[in-house]
């Protein structure tokens, strides 16, 4: 009866810290995503002088150290049965 009563207490404080361990990670690595693409976007590029290519640039650099985020989140209109075919 105990062990019931304590492991429940323990999962709850382990599953909590793990939750907030995945928060925290998350918001960590959208921050470094976005220096990373700022920091693309003011390197100097020789020979490119559109605006539009280095933010392309700095773009695609945010989303690849982003993709792991993005690829755990389900925001709205990506559920099951949202999208234009469902």
């Amino acid at each position: 009866m105990e062990f019931a009563l304590v492991f429940v207490v323990f999962f709850l404080v382990f599953y909590g810290i793990l939750t907030y361990s995945l928060v925290v990670a998350a918001q960590h690595s959208v921050t470094l995503a976005a220096q990373d693409g700022a920091r693309k976007i003011l390197q100097w590029q020789p020979g490119t002088a559109s605006l539009a290519a280095r933010a392309e640039a700095g773009r695609e650099s945010a989303l690849s150290q982003a993709a792991w985020v993005s690829a755990m989140s389900t925001g709205p209109g990506q559920g099951a049965g949202c999208g234009s075919a469902g």
